[in-house]
């Protein structure tokens, strides 16, 4: 229920009361005034007309009038009554001295405040659901993506690494001594990256020979990845996974390829559109570097290759160590018309 004092703890209803006091106030002040102009107009006339029913007349009319002015006077006065019924009459006899534009307004700076903590909380459980969901379909995906890992090798054969991974903490692994510049995306600079622990030597070791062939190779000048550690399901989770390359463009005939910058079939048409266009076919050329880093670097340490997947989840950029060996040849080779 609003109460009267419910009015005076909002801005709106402060500006409100702000305004009937001065109105109020001006009332007591005019209406005064205006009785005694009445009056001395009234005194001006009986004198003026010699008749004992007009001074009678003018008595009567004076009475009303001091009445009338006594009751305007009275008017706070039965604004606290009316407030005795609600409240206590010293809350609003505060409430309405109080009321001023400066109170007004301070009630009315924290109600915005208010609302914009309302909203900026409100954003904050948009984001955390947007972030859980996110979380979900990564979870997914990395699901379907072993599944079809664990399909692959159980109908090629071909394995390669082993030995189950238990850590699940990460630590940052210097990239300032690899001996080549190492980014992310296509401008920032990166000192450190984070893998998981049982992994942090051996990736450091890669990283070195990866700089070995980034430095002798005409087609790439640096090394660019597009992330390794993140909080979220599947092996980057865990620190167990890096996208490379993923920027790294080859013009030919002028047109300009990028084979490892998407996922999936969309991925898998571009890859292929490379090899046959760009390769002739054949996926061992020097421009197929993702190819070549994996067969000649990681390969040797037991990582896998999401370039091995089938065009269903194919994911060239992605490098990763499984816990149990992955597949080392795809279902479907490519075929150029």
């Amino acid at each position: 229920m609003v109460t009267f004092l419910s009015i005076c703890d909002s801005s709106t209803g402060a500006y409100m009361v702000y305004y009937v006091k001065i109105l109020l106030t001006i009332i007591r002040i005019a209406v005064p005034i205006m009785l005694i102009v009445s009056c001395m107009i009234s005194v001006v006339k009986t004198i003026t007309s010699n008749d004992s029913d007009m001074t009678n007349k003018m008595l009567k009319s004076w009475v009303s009038k001091i009445v009338a002015a006594i009751l305007v006077f009275m008017i706070p006065t039965f604004v606290y009554l009316i407030g005795d019924l609600v409240s206590s009459s010293a809350d609003v006899k505060s409430c309405i001295k109080n009321s001023s534009l400066s109170r007004a307004k301070e009630l009315k700076e924290q109600e915005e405040k208010e609302n914009q903590e309302a909203i900026g909380k409100w954003k904050e459980e948009m984001e955390k659901k947007r972030q859980e969901e996110e979380a979900r379909r990564a979870q997914q995906q990395a699901q379907q993506q072993q599944q079809q890992q664990q399909s692959q090798t159980g109908s090629t054969g071909e394995t390669t690494g082993g030995g189950t991974i238990t850590s699940t903490s990460v630590t940052k692994v210097n990239m300032r001594d690899i001996g080549c510049d190492e980014y992310y995306s296509s401008t920032l600079h990166r000192e450190y990256l984070y893998f998981n622990t049982e992994v942090a030597d051996e990736i450091h070791e890669i990283f070195v020979k990866m700089c070995t062939y980034v430095n002798s190779s005409p087609y790439v000048s640096r090394i660019q990845d597009a992330g390794s550690y993140v909080q979220k399901a599947g092996y980057h989770g865990r620190g167990l996974a890096v996208d490379l390359f993923t920027e790294y463009s080859y013009t030919h005939n002028g047109k300009t390829y990028r084979p490892y910058g998407n996922y999936s079939y969309a991925e898998w048409d571009n890859y292929k559109r490379f090899v046959c266009e760009v390769c002739n076919g054949n996926e061992t050329c020097p421009q197929n570097i993702n190819y070549h880093i994996y067969h000649n670097i990681f390969q040797q340490y037991g990582w896998c290759w999401g370039g091995n997947w089938s065009p269903q989840y194919y994911d060239p950029m992605h490098f990763e160590k499984t816990d149990g060996g992955c597949s080392t040849t795809r279902k479907l080779q490519i075929t150029c018309n």
